[in-house]
């Protein structure tokens, strides 16, 4: 049975606990002020005029809506990408849970129900698009409105916190990840850094070696369950295949087979009551079309019907992997980037009526510069001009250029600002030009020589 991964914070909204999560619309107090008990709220039904619009605001992450949503999501990838972004933003105790849908029940004992987000928003008549126009992309991301209760002694349900993954060696066994989720400026990209990062782990099929497995492994003996004892309990093999599906593998990869005849054994599998139910999700689950699911089924089939105590084995005995390695990955990583940039730039120019003159961006003139012209079409032409006239260099020579002159313009204002300790207290009546050294404005920085 897969799992359903939610990444949340202290910060997030409702509650959220390795035991209980439910929506901010749960937690809301009454109108005098009165908190009602979990048990007796009712969610609103999937037949609500006001579904479609809360579900849509609720997915531009907006903090002052009372959500009837819990998010949760079939990848893993995306999971960690979302705990990477609520770390950025200085959130606390970022963790990931994973969860199985026919062990969490409602307070009440009942199933729990889990929506896929493109299908309530395609029943709404709702659609979500880009800056280009294109349809945002929510295959693997799923809503529940109950309340969430994991059973006593928290059987399906598992929990890792992201700082624990990436220092047991998330980034080492999948560098890109590290690399490909922010852009050159620092701000994160969640939806368009996990695409990027998906297209390239898709590309071609990375065969695995002792070390990266070694690496997976650690992982996913991070996730432990919830009222367990800790890490080293054991190795949950759904988990080890959900992280190995980060990456295109092959199924008959020597060092995995190896790898399992040699450190899992087959178990007896019992006869189970949810059984049925589980069947019924794993339908479901299977109709996300996204690369990372359908690898995770091919790999779930080779860890069927057995078990691993990661007590049998030495995961610190494995080598990890070599800098080198890493080096090799980045490089072809950013080679593809290039390339990616190239083919984007073919398919643009070879669109009918394609202008290599217009420019949807805003021409950045200075409305007071003297080199400003009047009319809007000289202007563009001038900034086409501009354009046209730069010889292109590749992505990283810009970025490092571009760095330079930033760093050149801090210090020349730092040597053109008299800084705050220099700066001598002098009666308002003093003339200007002796109090900063020019006789134009206060505020105007003052020259590094004080004259008298």
């Amino acid at each position: 049975m897969p799992y359903l991964f939610r990444a949340y914070s202290a910060q997030s909204q409702g509650i959220n606990t390795p035991t209980l999560f439910a929506p901010a619309a749960a937690t809301t107090p009454t109108t005098n002020n009165h908190h009602l008990p979990l048990t007796t709220y009712t969610p609103p039904p999937l037949s609500s005029q006001d579904l479609g619009p809360t579900l849509q605001k609720a997915l531009a992450w907006n903090k002052t809506l009372s959500s009837p949503f819990t998010f949760w999501t079939a990848s893993l990838l995306f999971a960690v990408q979302v705990a990477r972004t609520r770390q950025k933003k200085g959130e606390d105790d970022v963790r990931i849970t994973a969860q199985e849908v026919q062990s969490v029940k409602t307070p009440a004992g009942k199933d729990v129900t889990f929506t896929s987000v493109s299908k309530m928003l395609g029943e709404c008549g709702i659609r979500l698009e880009r800056a280009n126009g294109e349809e945002k992309d929510y295959r693997e991301v799923f809503v529940s409105m109950d309340v969430l209760v994991v059973p006593a002694g928290g059987a399906g349900s598992r929990t890792v916190g992201i700082e624990g993954l990436e220092e047991r060696g998330l980034y080492r066994s999948y560098p890109v990840l590290e690399w490909g989720f922010e852009r050159e400026d620092g701000r994160t990209r969640l939806n368009r850094g996990t695409e990027r990062v998906r297209r390239w782990h898709f590309w071609g099929e990375q065969g695995l070696t002792v070390g990266r497995l070694g690496i997976a492994v650690g992982l996913a003996a991070m996730f432990v369950p919830v009222g367990g004892e800790g890490e080293g309990e054991d190795v949950d093999l759904t988990i080890l295949a959900h992280l190995l599906a980060f990456r295109k593998r092959s199924v008959g990869d020597p060092v995995l087979l190896q790898w399992i005849e040699q450190n899992t054994a087959k178990v007896v599998q019992l006869e189970d009551d949810d059984e049925e139910r589980a069947t019924a999700f794993d339908k479901v689950f299977e109709a996300v079309d996204l690369e990372e699911v359908k690898q995770f089924f091919e790999l779930q089939k080779l860890f069927k019907n057995r078990k691993i105590s990661s007590q049998a084995l030495d995961l610190t005995a494995t080598g990890g992997v070599g800098q080198s390695e890493i080096d090799a990955e980045m490089a072809d990583w950013r080679r593809w980037e290039d390339q990616q940039r190239q083919e984007f730039r073919a398919k643009k120019e070879a669109r009918a009526g394609y202008d290599p003159n217009s420019t949807r961006r805003e021409p950045r003139f200075s409305q007071s510069s003297p080199d400003s012209p009047s009319d809007s079409s000289t202007r563009d032409a001038a900034y086409a001009a501009r354009r046209a006239s730069r010889p292109w260099i590749p992505r990283e020579q810009y970025i490092e250029q571009r760095n330079n002159r930033a760093q050149k313009g801090r210090r020349e204002h730092l040597a053109n600002t008299t800084r705050a300790s220099e700066r001598v207290w002098q009666p308002r009546g003093v003339d200007k030009t002796k109090r900063y050294g020019r006789a134009d404005s206060r505020r105007t920085r003052r020259s590094p020589a004080r004259g008298g």
